[in-house]
């Protein structure tokens, strides 16, 4: 069985980050009840498709997650991180090894992977199909990146509306590091948070981070976790096969995948499009204008705290 189908059939019928952190670097912080972890795969201008990928589950039971994590890396053939791509080419990390011991080390992480999150989320996204709509592609929000991300995030916290194993209240979802995007996101998103819930959704509010958070998948242990689905499910999704069908395999029978989960295909970004020229009705020049405004004040503010704490300190 392919990776593809196999992929296809893994379908469902405040602090908290910190249980990313090994013991010796949460120890004394507060861990709050849900976090998800998310990383993308793929390169928009370079892959036909491009994924973000990741899971969540219980803050308590990542911190555990986390510990192992790290004691097998650390065994000895050790490497310093895990990043499929590298494992699947044989460089990075994985440079010198052969594939036995390789899929060793794989397997080893994989039965981690298994004992830990609770459920799995996934977008994947036909980047030709999204370059063929200059709609999308003449916005920030109808980019490649960005569509993904809200998707997840929005997939996220519905599962969190809906379940009775999460407490309602905010997530703490973690993505992986971006240059680019990540930096960008954290500037529109409390803005776009905004609309989402007048415009479409109040009770989103409820359960909606106040700020997604980006963290460095070589200290943040689960994102590394996420990396590998997300190169699965990209790898699925682009028809690739690829020696790799036995995690899913594994992964399949113990981890659900969630409803919110879904492929972004021509037809679909068809379906989606009326819904995005509302959304940009409420995203107009006068109100976006008043957002970077008061941020500007906000910063202001803030920037006047620090130097007033600064000149008191060297009193």
């Amino acid at each position: 069985m392919c990776v593809q189908s196999q992929l296809l059939c893994w379908l469902p019928r405040g602090m908290e980050w910190l249980s990313g952190l090994s013991t010796d670097a949460r120890q004394r912080r507060l861990l709050l009840p849900l976090q998800a972890f998310i990383d993308e795969s793929g390169v928009e201008g370079t892959d036909p498709v491009i994924a973000f990928a990741g899971f969540f589950g219980q803050a308590q039971r990542w911190a555990e997650f986390s510990d192992e994590w790290r004691r097998w890396a650390n065994a000895s053939p050790s490497v310093d991180y895990l990043k499929m791509n590298e494992a699947a080419k044989l460089t990075g990390e994985f440079r010198q090894w052969n594939p036995h011991d390789r899929d060793v080390k794989l397997e080893g992480f994989i039965d981690i992977i298994r004992r830990f999150p609770e459920k799995a989320i996934y977008a994947t996204l036909d980047v030709s199909a999204l370059r063929a709509r200059p709609y999308y592609t003449s916005n920030m929000v109808g980019s490649g990146y960005f569509g993904m991300f809200f998707s997840v995030l929005a997939g996220v916290c519905y599962e969190m509306l809906e379940a009775d194993a999460f407490p309602i209240e905010p997530a703490e979802i973690i993505f992986d590091e971006h240059v680019i995007y990540g930096p960008r996101i954290q500037l529109h998103y409390p803005f776009l948070r905004t609309i989402l819930i007048e415009k479409y959704d109040q009770e989103l509010e409820r359960v909606l981070p106040k700020q997604p958070l980006f963290k460095d998948d070589r200290e943040f242990l689960p994102l590394q976790a996420a990396d590998v689905i997300a190169w699965l499910f990209r790898m699925g999704a682009s028809g690739i096969p690829t020696e790799f069908e036995w995690i899913a395999d594994r992964l399949a029978p113990v981890i659900p995948v969630s409803g919110y989960s879904g492929h972004f295909d021509a037809e679909r970004l068809d379906r989606i499009s009326d819904l995005a020229r509302e959304f940009e009705k409420d995203v107009n020049p006068e109100r976006l204008a008043d957002y970077f405004k008061q941020l500007g004040i906000d910063i202001f503010a803030k920037q006047r705290k620090r130097q007033s704490r600064k000149n008191k300190s060297s009193t």
